[in-house]
């Protein structure tokens, strides 16, 4: 429901200022080849971009048939309808995929960056949230985009409007680019320092990882006595306080009593928590430290780092080599490493003077990343600020 629409804006349903389409609902044959093209999907948009690493392919003969159907161009704005909802992309240059459970939207008289904008604004998103339909799996249908209201302002307010959304957008994205140069950094300077496991160029030590702390795999206190929940006693950390991209846990949801403590098991600050049991293979081998005492589920696995191994060696080593992490776990529906596995795992144990030498370089980066971040939180603030104000009607 959209509130008060502001002075000279008007209203209209989001087919009738757009063209609006879905993608193919045929099911071509998917091949690899010389002539075939991407067939775009909803898990292949993220954050308004595509990730092409898991995109089947098809044929150009069936390219053809779908693009006579639902032709994508530059200008032109997709998105997911299943799953992910809401992660808008703009076409910038003429496109060579076709779509499937896309929604396509294509602009007549309207600035095509102005709707992208709309689509990506809280109010959007919620909006998406609470319509959506179906179970685990989340779904807009096609009539329901092409009658969702959407207020249009003059076209001239319409690029002031997205001018200075632009901006704002750009900086943060300036800013999330910075703050992967510094990670490209202490992989770089990682490699230089102890190379890699697969050739082992210095010739450091090959050990299990058993020897380079106590594996502990985590647990859950029984339900059943709901004695070991009735406490913020101590945090209860699952995957998902476990970031690819954070160097620390984040706070847990939920909490364990004293007595939940005892039945539990615990890792002291220091050390580190790897996801080792996940429904898709990329979890595998998620990183972070803790710094704080914790308790944790059984889908991780954690290392107490021994006296001779440098916490932040330890995790750099790990995040650095995740894929070779993935080699070790099973190949079945629900991915995992397991106790056992996970100990045996060898990796390059340098001398314990070169990973202290690495572990000042790491904080002194992690100290201005933690500024940075701030930076990019400030930047979000004043996006979302801007956001409201613009489709308020308050940038003239």
């Amino acid at each position: 429901m959209i509130g008060n629409v502001p002075d000279g804006w008007r209203v209209e349903k989001l087919g009738e200022a757009f063209i609006v389409k879905d993608g193919t609902h045929d099911s071509p044959k998917y091949v690899i080849d010389d002539t075939s093209y991407p067939l775009i999907t909803s898990k292949n948009i993220k954050d308004g971009k595509l990730f092409l690493e898991d995109c089947n392919y098809i044929s150009k003969d069936d390219f053809d048939k779908i693009n006579q159907r639902s032709i994508v161009h530059k200008n032109d704005i997709i998105m997911p309808m299943i799953g992910t909802i809401g992660n808008p992309l703009l076409i910038l240059e003429e496109p060579n995929f076709a779509i499937k459970n896309v929604a396509l939207f294509k602009p007549k008289n309207e600035n095509p960056k102005f709707l992208l904008h709309y689509l990506k604004s809280n109010f959007i998103k919620q909006t998406f949230l609470m319509d959506s339909k179906g179970g685990t799996q989340k779904f807009v249908s096609l009539s329901y985009l092409r009658n969702l209201p959407i207020p249009l302002p003059p076209l001239s307010q319409q690029e002031k409007i997205v001018k200075v959304l632009d901006i704002s957008s750009a900086l943060i994205e300036k800013q999330k680019e910075l703050l992967k140069k510094y990670d490209l950094f202490l992989k770089s300077k990682f490699i230089e320092m102890f190379g890699d496991i697969k050739n082992n160029p210095y010739g450091f030590d090959i050990k299990p990882l058993s020897k380079f702390g106590k594996i502990i795999t985590g647990n859950t206190p029984p339900r059943i006595e709901l004695k070991h929940y009735d406490d913020d006693f101590i945090e209860w950390i699952k995957t998902d306080n476990i970031s690819p991209n954070e160097l620390y846990i984040s706070t847990a949801k939920e909490y364990l009593s004293e007595l939940g403590m005892s039945k539990s098991r615990t890792l002291e600050k220091g050390g580190l928590l790897i996801t080792c049991i996940a429904g898709s293979l990329k979890s595998i081998g998620n990183v972070a430290m803790t710094d704080r005492k914790i308790t944790f589920n059984q889908q991780i696995n954690a290392i107490q780092p021994s006296k001779d191994v440098n916490s932040l060696y330890l995790y750099w080593l790990i995040k650095l080599n995740k894929n070779y992490i993935h080699t070790f776990a099973t190949s079945s529906m629900k991915k995992m490493i397991s106790k056992g596995v996970f100990q045996n795992i060898p990796f390059i144990k340098a001398p314990y003077d070169l990973q202290s030498e690495f572990s000042i370089i790491a904080s002194k980066i992690d100290t201005i990343k933690e500024q940075e971040t701030k930076k990019l939180q400030h930047l979000r603030v004043l996006h979302k600020s801007l956001m409201d104000k613009a489709f308020k009607g308050e940038i003239q």
